[in-house]
């Protein structure tokens, strides 16, 4: 999702991907929000929906198939009152499905980004000119580093001298941060790349605003390497040569997935924790500090369930939100059931040995896998077709039906049923055929 300040009524609007298209929520109150309608996808649905603002219009792209760029005008939205069904104001077709888009409004130019890793850029990026919103036109691109998943375009303001008034890509390519000179749009010349100890997934960042640093969030390092919240951060002072300066360390061990800087503030939104918000203003010491923690709003719903399970009169059921990694619970239990769980994992030993110890003596553990019949193989985004890893099991594995006979150091196997695939089969043609 991204927003829109209305300059004309001062109004402000939620521009929300949608699986099926772009919504837009006037928000200028807050506490009741209205829906004015959507703008369909272009094509067909996907989960995957990025949008970006320049100039008073909205910039879409998709992970739908040959989806494109959709351009539409948000002064469409003065005067709506209504649910109502948009229309895009331009289109551009020269590129099918993309992951992101990010726009530059210095220089009046988009940069789509995680396209097909068989296109001429290699799933790198595209350089589009909207200077003339309505009549977007693709001008070159570059795909030495690979496929880019996010990325940051600023006109040069920091302290190397040697890229004084250049334009600077900074991409998140699933490895290593990159940093590319795009000034010349028909000749993109590579600058330096980076990467960092326990890389997991290279996923999004932003530069402070001295553009001395970049602050980076490594999407699958708490999964795969587990530990709290981790913050990169990168001294950026020399491009040609950049480092790693300090690690910042959240309180929980949340995933985290985009982080933006304004003035001396670092706001960073989480998968299970919300959103917090950061004071950077001592970054040049390593004196960084959590201003404000907004993860009551996802406790309280957790909060919520508990309270449904009282109004069904079911007593002895608690809802508990915990990091698996971490279990940290009071009790032990007969029986303990693992619904579609380990799919998810890498770390197999320690996850069952941490449930072992919260069994009674002769506890038994149940667990339900999707699982191939003969081969066990990481879930790892291969090609444009891998949507199965993209969508639901990145970071985790996909178990063989046998994998726990090697892991028996604190739990046996006594006991195993094997299910036919033939339901999972008709609902993964379901989704690709919605």
């Amino acid at each position: 999702s991204w927003g829109w300040s209305d300059p004309q009524t001062q109004k402000e609007y939620v521009l929300m991907g949608l699986d099926d298209g772009t919504g837009f929520v006037d928000i200028s109150d807050p506490e009741k929000p209205i829906f004015l309608g959507k703008l369909l996808s272009a094509t067909s649905n996907s989960i995957w929906r990025d949008i970006k603002v320049y100039n008073d219009h909205a910039f879409i792209v998709s992970e739908a198939e040959n989806h494109g760029l959709q351009v539409f005008d948000l002064k469409n939205l003065r005067g709506v009152d209504g649910r109502k069904t948009f229309e895009p104001d331009a289109t551009l077709n020269t590129f099918g499905n993309a992951h992101n888009i990010a726009i530059n409004e210095d220089s009046g130019y988009a940069y789509v980004v995680g396209t097909s890793r068989a296109d001429d850029y290699n799933g790198g990026v595209h350089f589009i000119d909207i200077s003339n919103p309505t009549s977007p036109n693709e001008v070159g691109g570059y795909g030495g580093d690979g496929y880019t998943h996010d990325a940051q375009v600023v006109n040069y303001i920091g302290p190397d001298s040697d890229y004084n008034e250049k334009e600077i890509f900074v991409g998140s390519n699933e490895s290593k941060l990159v940093f590319v000179d795009v000034t010349d749009k028909e000749n993109p010349i590579s600058i330096s790349s980076i990467d960092y100890e326990n890389v997991a997934f290279t996923h999004q960042g932003w530069f402070t605003e001295d553009q001395k640093y970049f602050i980076l969030g490594d999407e699958a390092d708490e999964i795969e390497r587990g530990g709290n919240t981790r913050t990169i951060i990168i001294d950026v002072t020399d491009l040609d040569d950049p480092k790693v300066y300090h690690f910042y360390y959240s309180p929980t061990p949340a995933i985290d997935h985009n982080g933006y800087v304004k003035g001396d503030t670092f706001f960073l939104a989480n998968y299970t924790s919300g959103i917090r918000i950061i004071d950077i203003s001592g970054i040049s010491e390593k004196e960084i500090n959590l201003l404000k923690d907004l993860s009551d709003s996802y406790e309280s719903l957790f909060n919520k369930r508990s309270q449904l399970f009282k109004k069904r009169n079911l007593k002895n059921i608690k809802a508990i939100k915990m990091d698996v990694n971490k279990l940290n619970l009071d009790s032990h239990f007969d029986r303990i059931i693992s619904i579609e769980m380990f799919e998810h994992l890498r770390n197999y030993k320690s996850i069952l040995s941490s449930l072992s110890s919260l069994l009674k003596d002769n506890g038994k553990l149940f667990i339900h896998i999707f699982c191939n019949k003969e081969i066990t193989y990481l879930y790892e985004v291969r090609h444009d077709l891998d949507w199965m890893t993209k969508y639901f099991f990145l970071g985790g594995i996909m178990p063989s039906k046998d994998i726990f006979s090697y892991f028996e150091e604190d739990l046996i196997v006594t006991k195993q049923w094997d299910v036919n695939g033939v339901h999972y089969s008709k609902t993964s043609r379901g989704w690709l055929e919605n």
